[in-house]
């Protein structure tokens, strides 16, 4: 159990320091985190753990790498990281400016699908959900 937290804590530490990405194709600089504004934020339910959250970000939001080693984030995101909101895990991201409709449509349709997820806004500052903020999809 230890050696999970050590690697989740790894694991956000690395997340943060990649917080703000460059994307050449687009000289735009992209700047994510819980004060800033994302294009979707996730929260997972309460009782979901980190072993699922892990393979949740592999299989889910996640594809296949070419070589099937490993995997790769979904094509449509630039940016991801991890937040905590109203006692929740959760992640904050940011589209890729080249994304297409097609490809932002695909990632929310997967959030959406998953039983790990208990609500996904869409254009917000994760800071500054509360519990009046209306998401656009909630689980039952």
């Amino acid at each position: 159990m230890m050696f999970l937290k050590n690697v989740m804590v790894i694991l956000f530490a690395a997340t943060l320091a990649a917080c703000s990405q460059y994307d050449e194709s687009s000289n735009i600089m992209i700047e994510l985190g819980p004060d800033e504004p994302a294009d979707i934020v996730y929260l997972f339910k309460e009782k979901t753990k980190w072993d699922e959250i892990l393979e949740f970000e592999r299989t889910v939001v996640g594809t296949s790498n070419e070589t099937g080693s490993g995997y790769k984030s979904h094509p449509s995101t630039m940016s991801a990281v991890a937040v905590r909101v109203r006692g929740h895990e959760s992640q904050a991201v940011q589209f890729a400016p080249r994304a297409t409709d097609a490809e932002r449509a695909d990632f929310k349709r997967r959030l959406t699908e998953s039983r790990l997820i208990y609500a996904v806004y869409e254009h917000v500052i994760p800071s500054r959900i509360t519990a009046s903020t209306v998401p656009s999809y909630q689980s039952k």
